[in-house]
C-alpha cells in the first residue's frame, strides 16, 4: 500500500539483477553456465601476523593443574617436615638420635625421606592425569604434557627442598605441635604470594614484572612450569633460573641447618628466629 519491506526489496533486487545479467549475456551469446565456468570463484587469503594458538586452551588447563598440584605438594610435605621435627623434639626422641648422628644428617635425612614420598606421589598424579587425558581424548598435546610433567617434577624438587629446610628450622623453634603455626606463618605467606603471582601469570603471561620474578627465588619453582606449559620459556631462561634457585638453596640450607642445630635441643618456650640465627 505504501512501501516495499526491506527484506522483500532485497530479494526482488537480487532477482532483477540476475535477470538483467542473463539478458546481457544473451545479447553477447553467452549463457550463465558458461560465465560461471569462465570465472571461478575468488577467495580471500589471510596471513595472520599473530595467529591464535589452537592448543591454548589445553595449555591453560595444563598450567592450572600443575599450579594446584605443585602448591598442595609443597605446602603439605613442608608441613609434614615441620610436624615431624616437633614430634621428635617434644617426645625427646631427637636427643637419642643426636647421640649417634649429627644434627645436619638428621635434618637432611628427614627432608630427603619425606621429599621422596612427595615426589613419588606427584609422579603418580602425573601418570594418572596424563593417562586419563589421553585415553578420553581431552589431551592431544602429548609431547607438551610430558615436557611440562617432567619440568614439574624437577621444579618440585627445588621448591620443596627450598621450603622443607625452612619448615624443618621452623619446627625446631617450638616444642609443641600447637605452636607450629607461629613459626611457619611467614612461610605460608610466602607460598601464597607465589600462588598469587602464578595465577597472575595465567591472566597476563607477557607481564614484565613476572619476567623479573621468574629469576627471584623461590618464585621460579611455580612460575617456570607454567612458562614451559605456555611455551614462553626459552632453554637458557629455564637453565638460568634453575641455577639461581640452586645457589639460593645452598645458601638457605646452610642457614636453616644452623637454626636447626641450635634450636632442636632447646625445650620450652618458642625460640625466636633472630635468636636462633645469632646464637652460638
Amino acid at each position: 500500500d505504501s512501501d516495499v519491506p526491506s527484506a522483500t526489496r532485497a530479494v526482488l533486487d537480487a532477482a532483477l539483477a540476475d535477470r538483467a545479467t542473463a539478458a546481457a549475456l544473451e545479447t553477447v551469446g553467452l549463457t550463465p553456465a558458461e560465465l560461471a565456468a569462465a570465472t571461478p570463484p575468488a577467495g580471500l587469503t589471510v596471513d595472520a601476523l599473530d595467529p591464535a594458538d589452537p592448543e591454548a586452551g589445553q595449555r591453560t588447563a595444563l598450567s592450572f593443574a600443575v599450579l594446584i598440584v605443585m602448591f598442595m605438594q609443597i605446602v603439605g610435605f613442608g608441613l609434614t617436615v615441620a610436624m615431624g621435627v616437633v614430634e621428635e623434639k617434644s617426645s625427646r626422641v631427637v636427643e637419642l638420635l643426636l647421640s649417634t648422628i649429627r644434627p645436619l644428617h638428621l635434618l637432611w635425612g628427614k627432608v630427603l625421606g619425606i621429599g621422596a614420598v612427595g615426589l613419588v606421589q606427584l609422579l603418580l598424579y602425573g601418570v594418572v592425569g596424563i593417562g586419563a587425558g589421553i585415553a578420553t581424548g581431552l589431551l592431544t598435546i602429548t609431547g607438551t604434557a610430558l615436557g611440562v610433567f617432567g619440568a614439574a617434577l624437577g621444579w618440585f624438587v627445588l621448591g620443596y627442598a627450598f621450603f622443607a629446610v625452612l619448615y624443618a628450622a621452623a619446627g625446631s623453634l617450638v616444642s609443641r605441635q600447637e605452636d607450629v603455626n607461629t613459626t611457619t606463618g611467614p612461610l605460608m605467606m610466602l607460598l601464597f604470594a607465589m600462588y598469587g603471582v602464578s595465577f597472575w601469570f595465567l591472566g597476563s603471561p607477557d607481564s614484565a614484572v613476572l619476567g623479573v620474578l621468574s629469576w627471584i627465588p623461590p618464585f621460579p619453582a611455580m612460575l617456570m612450569p607454567l612458562m614451559i606449559a605456555d611455551g614462553s620459556a626459552t632453554a637458557w631462561h629455564v637453565a638460568g633460573s634453575a641455577l639461581v634457585m640452586l645457589v639460593a638453596l645452598v645458601l638457605l640450607a646452610k642457614a636453616g641447618a644452623r637454626v636447626y642445630e641450635r634450636s632442636v635441643l632447646r625445650i620450652g618456650a618458642t625460640v625466636p628466629w633472630r635468636e636462633a640465627l645469632r646464637s652460638r
